[in-house]
C-alpha cells in the first residue's frame, strides 16, 4: 500500500541542433510503494501560462495552510527558468 505521498514540479531543459531551448513541466507524485520510491506524472504544465504555473507552486508551498496566503503583502513572479516566487508576509 502507497505511504508518504508528495507532490512536485519536475523541469527538464534540453537545447535542439538549431540553437533553441525546450523546456518541460510537469506536477509529479512521488510516493513510497514498500522499499521502493515510485513517481507518476499529474499533470503536463508545459504549454501552460507562467503565472498559473506559478500559483499552482504557491499553492503548493502553503498546502498545510492556504489561509496563510491572505496574509501575504506582496508576489513577484519571476522568470519560468528561475521557477521560483518570492514572497513577503505583511
Amino acid at each position: 500500500m502507497p505511504y508518504h505521498v508528495d507532490m512536485y514540479f519536475a523541469r527538464a531543459s534540453w537545447p535542439s541542433s538549431n540553437g533553441k531551448i525546450y523546456q518541460s513541466i510537469f506536477l509529479r507524485q512521488s510516493y513510497r510503494d514498500g522499499p521502493h520510491v515510485r513517481k507518476r506524472d499529474i499533470a503536463n504544465l508545459t504549454h501552460c501560462d507562467p503565472q498559473e504555473i506559478a500559483a499552482i507552486e504557491l499553492a503548493l508551498q502553503f498546502k498545510g495552510d492556504l489561509a496563510a496566503l491572505g496574509s501575504l503583502d506582496k508576489i513577484q513572479f519571476r522568470p519560468p527558468d528561475l521557477g521560483e516566487v518570492k514572497m513577503t508576509r505583511v
